[in-house]
């Protein structure tokens, strides 16, 4: 029973860390180079330098599931991954950067590189939903970043 209060204590918390709104002056370095990469013709080019391919969907932090999983992060075909599942990143707080490829929680101050063990809260879904037409993709998974299952990210901690 002490487990399973503890268990919920944990995912309450992580909820309320990820319901904190960045303040408007805050360093926005992390978007800005993945939309300028996403945006140049350098992005075939940089592909042989071992780019991690990030999934999001354009949402407000104050949105989430009520979940947790722990995993390890890696990359399946140049795309995020924990275990099998594809890492789909919903919280604005959650930025990545390449070279070398680190994602940062701007409201922890935490970063997190492949191979770390991390728990994220959010849920899974089939990878059906990538296909549904009102998602407002801001990174939509490409070709190479299929699997049975997805993790919707809402939070993410060491």
């Amino acid at each position: 029973m002490a487990i399973r209060i503890k268990l919920y204590a944990a995912i309450v918390a992580i909820f309320f860390v990820s319901g904190c709104q960045p303040s408007a002056n805050e360093d926005q370095n992390f978007s800005n180079y993945n939309e300028s990469l996403l945006n140049s013709s350098k992005l075939s080019e940089r592909k042989s330098e071992n780019m991690v391919y990030v999934t999001a969907i354009e949402t407000d932090s104050r949105d989430g599931d009520a979940a947790a999983y722990r995993g390890t992060l890696n990359v399946i075909n140049g795309c995020l991954f924990m275990g099998d599942m594809l890492v789909v990143i919903v919280n604005p707080n959650l930025e990545w950067e390449q070279n070398p490829f680190v994602i940062y929680n701007r409201v922890s101050n935490e970063k997190f590189k492949i191979g770390d063990v991390v728990t994220v809260g959010g849920s899974s879904a089939d990878y059906s939903l990538v296909n549904e037409e009102n998602l407002k993709w801001k990174y939509p998974p490409n070709a190479n970043c299929k699997s049975k299952r997805v993790w919707l990210v809402g939070n993410m901690v060491h």
